[in-house]
């Protein structure tokens, strides 16, 4: 069974080629238009997510920060690139679990898009790095549209089930963003502007 008419199905498909079509109507409903190598770094991120590595157990972003900036070389380059990508996930898939759970959605997103700016100010020589290191800036200046992509795409995914829409109604009550509406009104529902009331 479909999760919704503009999703295929989840077993019907590596997990690569669900993500790319996902990340790809995520990309057209928020107006987005980043570089081809975003676009596929957004797509790995979420198909790496599937099979998720051990995270250090009990770190904070900041604990994470203090130890990347420590290391030196590709050590620190690769601390760097997981906290940029564990934070951009976690603010992306899972914005509204970091918001009920209190645990600095805001900051979050800040620690990551630091860890994506010190990771681009450390790539140099060559036009691999320079290619990687323009890849990483666009991350960093860019983070909360790449974050609200990521949002688009798990909140397609949890509103094809009641409960998902239930919890995507909620977030709209109480955070009243513009961007929750619009995807209310896609799945048919009459919504309200942001304090106003249904006629």
């Amino acid at each position: 069974m479909p999760l919704d008419p503009g999703f295929p199905l989840i077993d019907a498909a590596p997990p690569r080629v669900l993500f790319a079509e996902l990340v790809a109507g995520a990309l057209d409903r928020t107006g987005l238009v980043p570089s081809p190598h975003a676009v596929a770094y957004l797509v790995d991120l979420l198909a790496e997510a599937v099979r998720p590595e051990p995270e250090p157990v009990g770190e904070t972003f900041t604990e994470g920060l203090l130890r990347a900036r420590c290391e030196r070389g590709a050590v620190r380059a690769g601390r760097l690139r997981a906290l940029g990508d564990r934070a951009l996930f976690l603010s992306g898939f899972f914005a509204d679990s970091l918001e009920r759970r209190g645990a600095g959605a805001g900051w979050v997103a800040e620690a990551g898009r630091i860890a994506y700016t010190d990771l681009s100010s450390l790539l140099s020589g060559g036009e691999v790095a320079w290619m990687r290191a323009r890849l990483y800036r666009e991350l960093a200046e860019r983070f909360p549209q790449f974050a609200e992509v990521l949002t688009e795409v798990g909140d397609g995914l949890r509103t094809a089930t009641p409960t998902g829409l239930v919890s995507l109604c909620a977030r709209y009550l109480r955070l009243g963003r513009e961007a929750d509406r619009r995807r209310l009104v896609r799945r048919g529902l009459v919504v309200p502007e942001a304090g106003g009331r249904v006629q």
